[in-house]
This record gives C-alpha cells, sequence and structure tokens, in this order.
C-alpha cells in the first residue's frame, strides 16, 4: 500500500503534464500549474503521515522524489 501512494501521485503527475502540453503552449503556466499540483499532492501525503499510513521519513522521501520528476516534467525553455 506504501508504494502505491507514490505509485498514484507519479501517474497523477505524468498524465496532468501530457494533458498540459497538449493543451498549451504557454510555458510558465505548464510550470505553475504542475508546482500546485505538486504542493496539493505533497499535502496529501502529509495527511497519510498524519493518519500513520506513512511514516514521515518515507514522506519526504516521496516529496523529494516527487519534485525531481515535476522538475523533469517541466517544459524546456530554448535559447534563442
Amino acid at each position: 500500500m506504501k508504494k502505491d501512494i507514490y505509485k498514484n501521485c507519479k501517474a497523477l503527475m505524468i498524465s496532468e503534464a501530457k494533458k498540459l502540453k497538449s493543451q498549451n503552449n504557454d510555458k510558465p503556466y505548464i510550470r505553475q500549474s504542475l508546482n500546485d499540483l505538486l504542493d496539493s499532492i505533497k499535502r496529501q501525503i502529509s495527511w497519510h503521515v498524519m493518519k500513520e499510513h506513512l511514516s514521515e521519513k518515507r514522506a519526504n522521501q516521496y516529496g523529494l522524489w516527487l519534485e525531481s520528476l515535476t522538475c523533469r516534467l517541466h517544459p524546456k525553455y530554448k535559447k534563442k
């Protein structure tokens, strides 16, 4: 179950990034939307810690992994 929480969050981030990139060309908007989603997900993970479904150490690890994933999902800026 603990690993399922991370897998679901990861799948949500990836699907949202694909949807945003297909619907928009506004890169700052996409970045902000992904960051807002990450914040929401991290709050949900904190809720799992509060309910003792996850340890605090595991929640921090998932948070770092999701931050790294979000950075990779951000659209790249091309230098002119």
